[in-house]
Order: C-alpha cells, then sequence, then structure tokens
C-alpha cells in the first residue's frame, strides 16, 4: 500500500490518514450517482485495532508443581513419619519425600526416584587426600599439685584463688575428676583415672605366716554405764541449769564395742523460757546408719500417775540421717477411727503443755560408726 503525494509514491506511517468511504444505504448501490459518506482513519489507529483482536476465552488449569522442599535438611530416620516436601540426608545425599507421606520405613534409594523420595544430590566421589597440616604448637603441660576430698572441698580451698602456672591441677577424689588453672579460670579437664579393670587371676597359695605374738588381755565382759549430759535443745528455749543441774545430766550410756545403748531423762526445772521450735537431743556416738528410730515418753506433770489417761504421753525419737541429733516427736492419729499413726513435732503444748516440773526419757540401743 502506498500514498501518491505531489506525483510521488510513499510509505505511509502511523501518522497518516486513509480516507474511508461508505454508502449511505444498500440501495445506494443500484444508482448512477450512489450516495457515500467519507472518513478520516489513522494508520496507526488502525493498525493497533487489527493486531489485537479480541480476548481470548481462559485456558484449561496446568498439572500440579513439584513439592517444596521443607528445610533444614535433617539426617534419615528410618523410624519417623515424613510428609510431602521433608527433605533428608541419607547415605551422603540429599533426598526429598514426593510420594507415601507419613509411612515410615520406607527409605531413600541413593540415585534413583522410588516411590517415597526424590534424590537432589547424590554424594559426590571421594575426594583425594588433603595435604599434612603444619606442626601445631605444644601444648601445655599439667602439673598434678595434690588431691580433694571433692568438689565442695575443692571450691572452698585451691578453687577460691587463681592458679600460679598454666596446667596447675588438683584431682578430686569422690569421682577422679581432674581440676586444672587454664590461665583464666579453674576447669574440669575430665576423668583422669581410668575405668574398672578386669578382675585379675587368683593369686597363689601365700606359704604360713610366722606365730604372732600373745595379745594382751581384754577387759571384763560386763561393762559399765556412763553418765553424758547429751546437748538439749529448741527455737528460743532457754534455761540456767548447768553441770549438775543441766536438764540432761541424769543419762547414761554403754558401750559395748560397735553397740550402744542409752538413756536419757531430760528435766525442765531449770527451764525459763520452754520456746517455739521441736524439741531435740543428741545420742552418746555417732550411729553406724541413718534413719534411727526409738521409743521415749513425757510425764507433764509427776502429780499425776503416768498410769493415767493424762500421766503419760508416748514419744518417738529419730535420727534424719547419719547424725547424733535425735529429733523429737509425738504420736498423733491422722484423722478419723482407723485413720494411720503419725509424728508431730514435740513443741511446747504440742501434744501437752509443759512446766518446770515436766520430765521426759527416751531410751535405746543401736550400732555406731566407731
Amino acid at each position: 500500500m502506498g500514498l501518491i503525494s505531489k506525483g510521488k509514491v510513499k510509505t505511509p506511517t502511523d501518522k497518516d490518514y486513509l480516507v474511508v468511504a461508505a454508502y449511505t444505504d444498500v440501495q445506494e448501490v443500484l444508482k448512477p450517482q450512489p450516495k457515500m459518506q467519507a472518513n478520516l482513519v489513522n494508520i496507526g489507529a488502525l493498525k493497533k485495532y487489527i493486531g489485537t483482536g479480541m480476548q481470548g476465552p481462559t485456558g484449561a488449569t496446568g498439572a500440579t508443581g513439584p513439592t517444596p522442599w521443607n528445610l533444614p535438611a535433617t539426617v534419615y530416620n528410618n523410624g519417623l513419619d515424613y510428609n510431602y516436601g521433608d527433605a533428608v540426608i541419607y547415605e551422603g545425599g540429599y533426598y526429598y519425600r514426593t510420594g507415601n507421606p507419613n509411612n515410615p520405613g520406607y527409605p531413600p534409594t541413593p540415585g534413583i526416584i522410588n516411590e517415597s523420595w526424590t534424590p537432589v544430590a547424590d554424594r559426590g566421589e571421594q575426594g583425594i587426600q588433603g595435604i599434612q597440616g603444619i606442626q601445631g604448637t605444644a601444648g601445655a603441660s599439667v602439673t598434678i599439685l595434690g588431691s580433694y576430698a571433692d568438689l565442695a572441698a575443692f571450691n572452698a580451698g585451691a578453687g577460691s584463688l587463681p592458679g600460679v602456672n598454666l596446667g596447675d591441677a588438683w584431682i578430686l577424689l569422690s569421682d577422679g575428676s581432674l581440676m586444672s588453672w587454664n590461665g583464666t579460670v579453674w576447669f574440669d579437664a575430665g576423668d583422669i583415672q581410668g575405668p574398672q579393670g578386669i578382675e585379675g587371676p587368683q593369686g597363689l597359695q601365700g606359704i604360713q605366716g610366722i606365730q604372732g605374738i600373745q595379745g594382751v588381755s581384754g577387759t571384763s565382759g560386763l561393762e559399765t554405764s556412763t553418765r553424758y549430759s547429751p546437748t538439749f535443745q529448741a527455737t528460743g528455749m532457754t534455761f540456767t541449769g548447768t553441770g549438775a543441774t543441766y536438764p540432761t545430766y541424769n543419762s547414761y550410756y554403754v558401750k559395748s564395742g560397735l553397740l550402744v545403748s542409752f538413756v536419757i531423762e531430760i528435766d525442765f526445772t531449770t527451764v525459763t523460757n520452754f520456746g517455739t521450735g521441736q524439741y531435740k537431743v543428741a545420742l552418746p556416738f555417732a550411729p553406724a546408719f541413718g534413719y534411727n528410730h526409738f521409743s521415749g515418753w513425757i510425764w507433764a506433770d509427776p502429780n499425776i500417775s503416768p498410769d493415767t489417761g493424762t500421766g503419760h504421753t508416748i514419744l518417738n525419737a529419730d535420727t534424719a540421717g547419719i547424725t547424733t541429733v535425735l529429733d523429737l516427736h509425738y504420736l498423733k492419729q491422722s484423722g478419723g477411727a482407723n485413720s494411720p499413726i503419725r509424728e508431730g513435732l514435740w513443741t511446747q503444748g504440742l501434744p501437752v503443755p509443759l512446766t518446770t516440773i515436766s520430765k521426759a526419757y527416751i531410751n535405746g540401743t543401736y550400732i555406731s560408726a566407731t
């Protein structure tokens, strides 16, 4: 298509116009001089109209894309439930779940897409041997300076002060660990003692030893009682008695080897303030075992016969672990009829009021530690 301008053919541009004519009526086509309507049409606008066209219909929905990874990847566990997209590391390769979700026991297959996993990156080939590293600097030596019974003893001793030299160390006998100074703090360098070795073979029978010398004669089998005044205490309690007037002066024990029998009498004559705390006394020797129990009784008013209903109240004395301290309790029913009997703390007013004429007695036998 071209335009004629001043006798020359000109290639049209988007800025030029065309003259477009159309019959005003279909009947005009049959007339020798038909009527026509002429209009100017811009070539650029016409080209846009012809090139664009009407919008077509919406296409069908495409197939669902692959499930994204759920990162970070974890080491594959054959007993776990994995869902779509979960990423794992298996035999050096990376895989993500693409099938058989939430069904344990289906591991990946290296290099292959199976019913459960799709490989993303397989394990690479073995790398070549790296070059030898340079010689490291010499480490600090350890100088063992001695030992402590346990960590508490160490913290109270050398551990409370800075070390003198790098590598100074102390052994804790309780567990064999080594406390070492690194120039800044004391730290646990680990167990310096190795594990228990296996039992060695039976040794050969030793030769007969020579006859020992005659031992000294032992004491008579009849033991005598020894007076002692065990410590008597309670929170807030005060008394004036000392020596022969101390509240527990009339107390005795008999010791035969490790076996100890004792009787304790508590006399409240010199008490000026009965206090508010639990009453406690002491054994003559530390026991070999903890949580001993002994019996006793309270005579709140010696003017009343201990055989009457109000004259005799039962006591229980026990140790809370391996200690000489005896905690004193009275017995009480924890609820209604047939309920268990429990211990209550013996204090002033519980279970009975005490006065300066009151007395109490505790006795028992136990195995001492020494």
